[in-house]
């Protein structure tokens, strides 16, 4: 999953992410510089590569504190989707 997770990122961002630097990072999004366009770039990326559809309406900013977050909402919607 973390390597979907950082395909999406990189298609983003344009440039190569360091996994491990992504497992390490507390702050995601200031950490990747993402700005509102490109955090909603990377939730519409993340859908594509998962094919999964986020609720928008109630996703937290907070998903994006850290790798481990991430995860577990991709997860979490994944499941409830099955």
């Amino acid at each position: 999953m973390i390597e979907r997770i950082s395909r999406a990122i990189e298609n983003v961002i344009k440039e190569k992410v360091d996994i491990d630097q992504l497992r390490n990072s507390k702050e995601l999004i200031n950490d990747l510089g993402l700005n509102s366009i490109n955090r909603m770039r990377l939730i519409l990326e993340l859908e594509k590569i998962f094919q999964v559809q986020f609720d928008l309406e109630k996703i937290d900013i907070s998903v994006f504190n850290n790798l481990e977050c991430l995860e577990q909402y991709i997860s979490n919607t994944l499941n409830e989707n099955a």
